[in-house]
């Protein structure tokens, strides 16, 4: 399968742009099954033992941004903590029980990530999640870290 090659520099403004779709999300107005994931794990673990590295790990492994890969991730994830984290928008009570960071990872970025890849392929949000968990390796290849 090839993927679309990712332009960092408009990334920013493309997940900018998702404002007004992702604030719903954000503040718990709208259900994800990345929110009743997240709650799964820390209801399964304990709060303590989710933010363990291994916990953390195993959990992100399945929410990674597809063929974003971690230089996408790593823009993403700016993007959302400066529209929904430094602003307060997502309060640490709205959050509630992860933490701001957890939600922000476990929830908002899978979220954000699944509507990047409906706009890149025109596609459902069904689609686009497949695409997503599909295209974890080709990211880690295509648009890795260390390139910045």
């Amino acid at each position: 399968e090839s993927y679309p090659s990712i332009d960092i520099k408009v990334l920013p403004t493309r997940v900018q742009k998702l404002y007004q779709e992702i604030l719903p999300i954000a503040i718990k107005r709208v259900e994800s099954a990345y929110i009743i994931r997240a709650t799964n794990i820390i209801s399964n673990v304990g709060k303590m033992k989710s933010n363990m590295p291994m916990i953390q790990y195993n959990a992100f492994e399945e929410l990674e941004p597809g063929y974003y890969g971690p230089k996408g991730l790593n823009i993403i994830t700016s993007e959302l903590q400066k529209m929904f984290v430094s602003t307060n928008v997502m309060t640490i009570e709205s959050c509630s029980p992860q933490t701001r960071h957890q939600y922000l990872f476990y929830v908002l970025v899978p979220e954000t990530t699944i509507r990047l890849i409906m706009e890149d392929y025109h596609c459902d949000y069904e689609k686009a999640k497949n695409i997503m968990s599909q295209s974890i390796e080709f990211g880690r290849e295509s648009n890795p870290l260390d390139d910045i």
